[in-house]
């Protein structure tokens, strides 16, 4: 049961980690090949020179992605407490 808390905890992490940071990575790429990265459509744009500032969060755009992670931590700490309380 330990192992189960512990995977429920650090997977959904990893993986928002994973996601959050092929983002960032594609608009650093993006940027240093001289084009302009699109948020809403998820791209690179050579055919702009700049786009209307839009203050979006990572945690707003993909806040479905992030309370599934929230959740998902939460079960695991639930399933590690009550493991911990069972010994």
């Amino acid at each position: 049961m330990k192992l189960v808390g512990r995977a429920l905890i650090w997977i959904p992490l990893a993986l928002l980690l994973g996601h959050c940071g092929s983002e960032f990575l594609a608009v650093d790429r993006c940027l240093d090949s001289g084009g302009v990265f699109d948020y809403t459509a998820g791209k690179c744009r050579s055919d702009v020179e700049h786009l209307p500032y839009r203050p979006d969060l990572y945690v707003v755009r993909y806040w479905w992605l992030v309370l599934g992670v929230i959740g998902m931590v939460s079960v695991g700490r639930v399933v590690l407490a009550r493991q911990r309380l069972h010994e």
